[in-house]
């Protein structure tokens, strides 16, 4: 089996949760933006979770919210409640799912950003593009390190 061919089998067969994830950031959907920020850097993650009072997945607030939705003339958005920009019934997946299946829900969605959850909606974590690529740049190393300067012009 050639090395990208054991790193194909690798995305497919390996759960996400092999990812080594870390916990996620969570508030609650009264929680004020700069909460949220607050959180995003002192836990050097690019999200957070918005959950219920009982523990149930309600939205994700992400840096790309941060930019893309908040007003930055609103001088008091700092103030206003993560509920007003975060994106709600985010995406979701389970911890079986593989490797590939987040990437393919990524791309397809166009986020970076995806939260895995258990049968009852509760946060397990959250997993990253930067998490993807990190763990296939560590599983995989000679494949990377090998890759000509600018591999798409070979």
């Amino acid at each position: 089996m050639t090395e990208g061919e054991a790193m194909i089998d690798h995305l497919l067969t390996r759960p996400v949760t092999s990812l080594g994830l870390r916990s996620p950031v969570c508030v609650a959907p009264d929680a004020r933006v700069n909460q949220a920020v607050v959180g995003m850097r002192e836990h050097g993650q690019g999200a957070v979770l918005v959950l219920s009072e009982e523990g149930e997945l309600q939205g994700l607030f992400t840096e790309r919210d941060l930019l893309y939705r908040v007003d930055e003339g609103d001088r008091d958005f700092t103030e206003r409640r993560i509920s007003t920009f975060m994106q709600k019934n985010p995406t979701t997946i389970s911890p079986t799912q593989t490797i590939a299946d987040a990437i393919a829900m990524m791309d397809k969605g166009g986020f970076r950003h995806l939260p895995i959850i258990d049968a009852k909606k509760g946060p397990l974590g959250i997993v990253s593009v930067g998490d993807v690529l990190t763990h296939l740049v560590e599983a995989f190393p000679e494949v990377f390190v090998n890759l000509p300067p600018n591999p798409r012009s070979y």
